[in-house]
């Protein structure tokens, strides 16, 4: 028959104690700092759920950061556009008021106003958005228009292939267009050029520089029109274009907050204690070391009675 000593029953008596303590204590630290895990051995498993969810965190806090980033660059890229467009318009304003004009100096005026276009414009196209040209293509590091005296352009240093941002999970993302693409489109290369000769040539027949009778005058300044047309009119689909990449972007970033807002949760689950189980346990621990002290109590409170009986 198996016989229990007053020793073992003590050895028992204090392993229950030990477990009890170091549970109270556990849950005491839970309820104190509110956090459900302090170390990987709280929960093994858990812990590792809690690690996967930070790296998803991590992930998608970098994914919507390059996507704000990337907006930023391409809302610049957007206005320039715009811009460019407005110049374009201001211009035929410009060219339809020069033809009924018969002033000479007034034609100069105007003949200045566009040559003035012309400048903004030349800005326009050499803009850049954190140190990177905006219509260079995969070439950044530099103004990719070079103008001659005229006004005119002289060399193209950009890059004929638009730049493209890479997105995990969605397709590239045209972030920096070549400026060839949109000042000189082949669509209007056959009759037009590009945007900066369409100007220099609107303010050289405004003054009539190669002297011709005025009959040709007029059907020249009449073709520049339809040319204005024209190249306002490539101008507002790139605008379009931009416009469609931008809402892209932003129901990307949509889905990616909510997918960040759903692993918080699911990391906040993890790591935060339920501080309504936290305190029931904490005091059924506690309830449970009294009851087990009580215990002892009875088993060792031995007086000279009970060996006399």
């Amino acid at each position: 028959m198996l016989r229990i000593t007053n020793q073992q029953l003590l050895q028992f008596q204090q392993l229950h104690q030990t477990r009890h303590s170091a549970a109270a204590a556990r849950l005491q630290q839970q309820v104190s700092s509110g956090e459900r895990l302090h170390r990987p051995s709280d929960d093994p498993s858990a812990q590792a759920m809690i690690l996967g969810q930070q790296s998803t965190i991590d992930r998608l806090d970098a994914r919507i950061g390059s996507i704000e980033s990337l907006r930023a660059q391409l809302n610049h890229s957007y206005q320039s556009v715009l811009d460019a467009q407005q110049v374009l318009t201001q211009a035929k304003s410009l060219a339809i008021e020069g033809r009924q004009e018969t002033d000479p100096d007034a034609i100069e005026v105007i003949a200045k106003e566009v040559d003035g276009l012309l400048g903004q414009l030349q800005a326009i196209a050499n803009r850049s958005h954190d140190g990177a040209a905006l219509f260079g293509g995969t070439n950044l590091s530099s103004e990719p228009f070079v103008f001659d005296a005229t006004g005119r352009l002289a060399e193209y240093r950009g890059s004929d292939v638009n730049g493209l941002a890479p997105l995990t999970g969605e397709p590239p993302v045209l972030q920096h267009r070549s400026g060839v693409d949109v000042f000189a489109p082949a669509e209007l290369a056959g009759g037009i050029g590009d945007a900066f000769d369409l100007l220099a040539t609107l303010r050289d027949d405004l003054r009539n520089a190669a002297g011709v009778p005025g009959d040709v005058r007029d059907a020249a300044l009449g073709q520049r029109l339809d040319d204005l047309d024209a190249m306002s009119g490539h101008l507002l689909e790139v605008v379009g274009e931009e416009s469609v990449t931008l809402r892209g972007l932003d129901a990307v970033q949509e889905r990616s907050e909510q997918l960040l807002l759903d692993a918080r949760t699911r990391l906040g689950e993890l790591q935060d204690v339920d501080y309504a189980t936290a305190l029931v346990e904490l005091q059924a621990t506690q309830l449970q070391q009294q009851l087990s002290l009580a215990t002892a109590v009875r088993m060792f409170d031995v007086s000279i009675l009970n060996f006399l009986s």
